[in-house]
């Protein structure tokens, strides 16, 4: 069952435009992702785990902490 923000965005798009999916996909969550979302298109920074420099940097999603 879909209900959250990305899958009202996918229905009202309607195929005229894309609606991708960003900041902490990764590869173990990526399928259930798009499994509850609808969205055809992701977007991976394709970094490594590491300790962060700034917990800013961690809270948007651009890095993950240690």
């Amino acid at each position: 069952m879909r209900s959250g923000a990305s899958d009202r965005m996918v229905e009202r798009a309607a195929g005229r435009c894309r609606i991708a999916a960003g900041s902490g996909v990764r590869a173990d969550n990526v399928a259930g992702l798009i499994a509850r979302t609808g969205v055809d298109h992701v977007h991976g920074s394709a970094s490594l785990p590491g300790p962060a420099v700034d917990a800013r940097v961690v809270a948007l999603g651009f890095a993950v902490g240690p």
